[in-house]
């Protein structure tokens, strides 16, 4: 099957599934392929709607759009580099927020570690001595 061919297989596809109007799913991450290529105007949510309803498990949305004539491979190479600085800024993001969830939860334990002291009221290595 040539290109041509395969462009127009896709692109048929296509309209039969929207004929059949099959719900597509919500592609909410930001940082997934087909939104950074419609946020940089690459291509619209329609056509990213009719790709995911072709894509095939072994394809990604890149090569279909490739295919289809969409995006060029410097497009696509300029969506892949954005998106992996997106996920790393994600990553980056979820790890400072854990950081500050465990200095929370150090400070208040060390202030509950603190009031028990002052009123005696758990064992330290002092209390045992005395018999506390």
């Amino acid at each position: 099957m040539n290109l041509a061919a395969f462009r127009r297989l896709l692109h048929e596809d296509i309209f039969e599934l929207f004929r059949k109007r099959k719900a597509v799913p919500a592609l909410d991450d930001p940082s997934s392929f087909g939104n950074i290529a419609i946020a940089k105007g690459y291509i619209t949510p329609e056509i990213l709607q009719g790709t995911v309803l072709v894509q095939k498990e072994r394809l990604k949305i890149g090569e279909i759009l490739m295919t289809m004539g969409h995006l060029t491979a410097h497009q696509c190479d300029e969506i892949l580099v954005e998106q992996d600085k997106m996920r790393a800024k994600t990553k980056i993001d979820q790890t400072a927020a854990e950081m500050r969830h465990h200095r929370r939860i150090m400070r208040r334990t060390t202030e509950e570690l603190a009031k028990l002291s002052k009123t005696g009221d758990f064992l330290t290595p002092d209390n045992r001595k005395r018999g506390k």
